[in-house]
């Protein structure tokens, strides 16, 4: 007589993912705008304006929605961009969850290769942005790109780029 033993393992989830960029000036005695990208309230990427520690460019959150967590941060400078495609095509797997928000400068010198590789791969669209917009973005990378993306097209230290995306699922695994 053989015996086998099933079980369903279910999981749900209730993610949601906060981003906030800003573009403006980052020099002493600047008024301070909030640069973050937030799980569940609890923040995974805080970068602020007037803070020596923020970098120009672009910060990609790569997000396990099931468990809510960050699975790995990334930075671009957008003066140094050569390595974006290769992460966004190789790095990042199917249907993977990515938050990414750029600080200070969103489009600034960044590369057409990087620019195509944002649209092609997320399906996000930054070739409108001009000087110092900024954009705040959640998507999903598959064949049929999920996204939710706000962009400023200027100057966006009055109204910066912000998402908040409630991220909502089941999953289901059945082992022998």
């Amino acid at each position: 007589m053989l015996t086998v033993a099933v079980m369903c393992v279910v999981g749900t989830a209730r993610c949601n993912v906060e981003v906030q960029s800003w573009s403006g000036d980052s020099k002493p005695g600047c008024n301070v705008q909030p640069g973050y990208v937030k799980l569940n309230g609890y923040p995974k990427l805080d970068k602020p304006s007037c803070d020596a520690g923020s970098t120009l460019g672009l910060y990609l959150v790569r997000v396990d929605p099931l468990l809510c967590i960050d699975e790995e941060t990334k930075h671009f400078d957008t003066k140094n961009n050569r390595h974006l495609r290769d992460y966004l095509e190789n790095k990042v797997d199917k249907y993977k969850v990515v938050a990414g928000v750029s600080i200070e400068d969103a489009r600034g010198e960044l590369a057409d290769d990087a620019v195509n590789a944002l649209i092609a791969v997320l399906g996000v669209d930054i070739t409108n942005i001009g000087y110092r917009g900024s954009v705040a973005f959640v998507a999903q990378k598959s064949t049929n790109n999920k996204l939710v993306s706000k962009e400023t097209a200027q100057k966006s230290s009055k109204n910066p780029a912000h998402v908040n995306v409630k991220i909502s699922g089941m999953s289901t695994k059945i082992r022998y």
